[in-house]
């Protein structure tokens, strides 16, 4: 297995994200909002605001033929 390195999961720089490497495979995990709180991400104005990102962890697998 061979540590390749972090990067940023979107372009906010919001989370990071883990990435591995083994023989032709790779390996990422990312998170965001892991622990599911509710907060309050921006307002427009005095009478309109957005809530923040809902709890969402993601997987993927690659497999690279070359």
């Amino acid at each position: 297995m061979r540590y390749v390195g972090e990067t940023f999961g979107d372009e906010a720089n919001a989370f990071k994200v883990d990435d591995y490497d083994w023989q032709r495979f790779r390996f990422a995990l990312s998170a965001q909002n892991l622990f599911d709180e509710e907060y309050i991400e921006r307002c427009f104005d005095d009478t309109g605001c957005f809530y923040g990102a809902l709890q969402e962890i993601t997987a993927a697998v690659r497999y690279r033929l070359d």
